[in-house]
């Protein structure tokens, strides 16, 4: 999105690309702003101004920008703008976590005829990444066979809460 100013018989226009953009949290993405020159209707000269224009980011929270590198800090989406020789364009970014990664060992847990289960451990990648109210993981034993063999997945726990079970 770009506006265009109007000076005699120049026209200018600045121009933000992409005009959207992703980005994880954590993770940077880059944005170019350019400066366009037009006279007497004509396209005249472009200069690239990245570095030399103003950048902010409308959504507090969601990203932070300078010279066109947006970084993500949390979900959501929100404008980016330039501003350069009274000229002004603007980007849409959205921001959003990284997809958790479990792993599960041993991968195959017995549970003895008393209800003993063997202990197990659950490594958690990009766990950081789920958002407070969605902190706790919610670990289900499902049968696989009649043999006492489960599988374990993990997903978001739907309650938002620790919950233990038997």
């Amino acid at each position: 999105m770009s506006v265009s100013q109007n000076t005699a018989s120049a026209t200018y226009e600045l121009v933000v690309t992409p005009s959207s953009g992703f980005v994880f949290v954590g993770d940077t993405v880059e944005f170019t702003a350019t400066y366009y020159e037009y006279r007497n209707g004509t396209y005249y000269t472009e200069t690239d101004v990245t570095s030399a224009a103003t950048w902010a980011a409308s959504g507090t929270g969601i990203a932070k920008v300078s010279k066109g590198v947006v970084t993500g800090l949390g979900k959501g989406t929100t404008k980016i703008t330039a501003k350069y020789n009274g000229e002004y364009g603007s980007s849409i970014v959205t921001v959003d976590y990284p997809a958790p990664s479990l792993q599960v060992d041993p991968e195959t847990i017995f549970i003895d005829a008393s209800g003993g289960i063997d202990s197990f451990v659950v490594v958690a990648s990009n766990y950081a990444s789920i958002s407070a109210s969605q902190s706790d993981l919610w670990f289900t034993l499902s049968p696989k066979n009649g043999e006492g063999i489960y599988t374990v997945s993990a997903d978001e726990n739907p309650y938002g809460s620790q919950r233990t079970g038997s």
